[in-house]
């Protein structure tokens, strides 16, 4: 990871092992505090913030069980990622169950997408449980280029890299009008049919770059 000036000079690099410990640093140390993707290094403490939970580098884990149990697919709950260098885990909560049911495969530049976003999903859940929707279902991701180079090379509008704010906003709010007009028991029918319809338009928008944009990338999902 680096850092540079406005005149493009490096002042800040750093180098960390599969766990997140530092191997080399140079330039001022603590410059940048963030370690992995999502989360934001507490010298004092020597623990990550991962929004959900902390994650220790120095033990290679969460210092607390997955809040979702083993609805995030893996078997030892307080396990990070499988793979540093091609995922990342924003929230502290990250899915191999969407991975696995789009035929994700492991370092070819892709990342798995939820089209409903997991926090806009959460807040939420008392409606999606009540449907049977599953927040990981392939009906609800889609695989993304995990970097501009890469979406170059599959001739795609856009990639996804990290968190996207301006996306969740704009799926939280076609999602509240759905949720204002369900009646639980009387147009449940209709609501997935809602749902389902607004996954289908969210997955051509992404198709065809129709999203909010990154601020510091114009080519990825903002």
């Amino acid at each position: 990871t680096e850092a540079y000036d406005a005149d493009g000079n490096e002042v800040w690099s750093r180098v960390l092992d599969m766990d997140g410990n530092v191997i080399e640093e140079t330039g001022n140390k603590g410059m940048v505090p963030f370690l992995f993707q999502g989360q934001y290094y507490d010298r004092e403490t020597g623990l990550a913030y991962n929004r959900f939970r902390y994650y220790s580098p120095q033990m290679g884990m969460y210092v607390s069980q997955d809040p979702i149990g083993l609805a995030g697919g893996i078997l030892n709950l307080y396990g990070y990622v499988i793979d540093v260098n091609t995922t990342v885990d924003i929230l502290g909560l990250s899915s191999k169950k969407l991975g696995k049911n789009i035929n994700a495969k492991i370092g070819d530049g892709m990342e798995n997408h939820h089209l409903i976003p997991e926090e806009v999903w959460k807040q939420n859940q008392v409606m999606f449980d009540a449907l049977g929707l599953d927040m990981d279902s392939a009906d609800n991701g889609r695989l993304v280029p995990d970097s501009d180079k890469r979406r170059m090379q599959l001739g795609e509008a856009v990639y996804h890299r990290g968190s996207h704010p301006k996306y969740s906003h704009h799926v939280k709010s076609r999602i509240a009008k759905i949720r204002t007009n369900w009646k639980p028991g009387v147009n449940d029918d209709a609501t997935r049919k809602r749902i389902r319809r607004l996954q289908i338009q969210l997955n051509g928008q992404i198709r065809k770059g129709n999203v909010p944009r990154g601020k510091c990338s114009y080519n990825k999902i903002g």
